[in-house]
């Protein structure tokens, strides 16, 4: 890794496990707890994860993945999901 990101990122967004989901997995399931009725939250997340977010979350109760958003390079990097 690049010294500026190993030197200044928090080891857990750099390490998240075998399929890079863990620190997703927690939020997920904390969120529906967290957020509001019609709450969003918005992660940017590696450009691999998007897909594997939303296949997460078929079984998800009380949370709706919208959307995959495009980066400055086109590449998909931020998840939208909503609380119904």
């Amino acid at each position: 890794l690049d010294p500026v990101v190993k030197d200044h990122e928090d080891r857990g967004a750099l390490d998240g496990g075998e399929d890079g989901l863990d620190l997703v997995r927690v939020i997920l399931e904390h969120a529906p707890m967290l957020l509001k009725h019609n709450g969003e939250l918005w992660m940017e997340v590696d450009r691999r994860h998007p897909q594997m977010i939303e296949s997460l979350m078929e079984n998800s109760r009380g949370l709706e993945f919208v959307s995959a958003l495009d980066d400055y390079t086109g590449q998909p990097r931020f998840v939208r999901i909503r609380k119904g």
